[in-house]
């Protein structure tokens, strides 16, 4: 596709054209994976904004990520220990789901006298379901082997995933 310039003042409905030509090409070409790159502060709005254009009310093969969390699926995607020095009883995950959905997961270490620590994942946007999922893990134990167990359950309840 060649280079084109949508020109118009504030309001004329430009990021809107936009939005349809997307919609309809990913749906055109729905193997295809499509990418829209908004600023940080956007990604939750826009993604709405998708959603309610969508005639099937998801963004199914779109993708809405700021250049920061394009750079980060480039370079560094999944789990990665500590990226900003939290301490040795975090862990920063980042991951993305085909559906919406809750991420519970439960902390264990094989001392008796530890209890078990479970937490539901929350994000920056404060909603619980979601496809994409950003989130400080807390309750690790230093100097001891965690055992973290993730639970993936969609907003209808039903179990997804379990992962070990």
């Amino acid at each position: 596709m060649a280079l084109q310039f949508i020109m118009g003042g504030s309001g004329a409905g430009k990021t809107r054209f936009l939005y349809e030509r997307l919609i309809e090409e990913s749906e055109r070409r729905p193997g295809q994976q499509f990418v829209l790159i908004v600023p940080e502060q956007f990604t939750m709005q826009t993604q709405k904004e998708i959603v309610s254009l969508h005639p099937r009310r998801g963004t199914m093969n779109i993708d809405i990520v700021s250049f920061e969390r394009l750079a980060y699926r480039v370079f560094e995607e999944l789990a990665v220990v500590n990226p900003y020095g939290t301490g040795s009883n975090g862990l920063y995950l980042y991951f993305t789901t085909d559906v919406a959905t809750e991420v519970q997961y439960t902390v264990h270490v094989d001392d008796p006298d530890i209890p078990d620590f479970t937490a539901t994942a929350a994000d920056a946007s404060g909603q619980p379901y979601g496809r994409t999922h950003e989130f400080q893990l807390i309750g690790l134990v230093p100097g001891e082997v965690n055992e973290v167990t993730l639970t993936i359950a969609g907003s209808w309840g039903n179990l997804r995933q379990t992962v070990h």
